[in-house]
């Protein structure tokens, strides 16, 4: 297991997988995983083709009837910046210079910004994210509702002998498991009509209740239920 680390941020945590939610990803209307992977892909295509990336690609792509929330920004510059991680394609880990004072809120406030999930997650938390979560769409849903990840890896920890401190001998049964229940888990988000990515925790907290596995909804509790039948602590 990894050890714990102080400082602790999730947009980009490794080789394997970054988050996009807070450059609008989540926004679509349909937030499936092709619909998402199908728009990260086309920018990441179109920006491997030109060079003039002041032109941002989100006009011919977007219509505004697939756009959740109309008042919140969905960033043209978002795609993959290498197999199955997204992020900026702006960025001066992508390019040789930071150049992302292009997009609307530019470089200041998009180095500046750290989603709910950066407060609402504990430093715990935050690692067996990072360890057990490998699969970028499910990633950034559980970045987007870190409560309904706090939800299933406490439920986990009830039955494997989770800790940071100690080395964990099943680690695919429970990467199995954590994948398992967060694509259960998004049965009920993906119908969701209202935000289900907010930028502060107040909004978070506002909507959070038609969707986070903190619910107490009788559906959310349907829901938690399907995931327990669905866990295996087998090996």
């Amino acid at each position: 297991m990894a050890k714990i680390s102080k400082d602790i941020t999730l947009c980009q945590p490794d080789e394997n997988k970054g988050c996009c939610a807070c450059c609008g990803l989540l926004n679509f209307v349909d937030i499936s995983r092709e619909n998402l992977a199908n728009y990260l892909s086309s920018v990441t295509n179109h920006y491997n083709k030109v060079i003039d990336y002041s032109k941002p690609y989100r006009d011919n792509i977007i219509n505004p009837t697939d756009i959740r929330d109309t008042a919140t920004h969905i960033c043209p510059y978002q795609g993959f910046i290498d197999d199955g991680k997204p992020g900026c394609m702006l960025h001066s880990f992508v390019n040789k210079q930071d150049m992302r004072d292009l997009s609307l809120f530019q470089s200041e406030i998009c180095s500046d910004y750290l989603c709910p999930a950066h407060s609402i997650l504990n430093n715990e938390q935050k690692t067996m994210l990072i360890e057990f979560l490998d699969d970028w769409y499910l990633y950034t849903f559980a970045i987007a509702d870190p409560e309904s990840f706090i939800w299933i890896i406490e439920y986990l920890k009830s039955h494997f002998n989770l800790s940071i401190s100690n080395r964990i001998e099943d680690t695919k049964l429970i990467k199995d498991n954590v994948f398992m229940a967060m694509e259960t888990y998004l049965e009920n988000m993906i119908k969701i009509c209202e935000p289900i990515y907010c930028y502060s925790i107040s909004e978070y907290n506002q909507f959070k209740h038609l969707f986070s596995l903190g619910s107490n909804r009788n559906e959310i509790k349907r829901l938690k239920e399907k995931i327990k039948r669905r866990v295996s602590f087998d090996c």
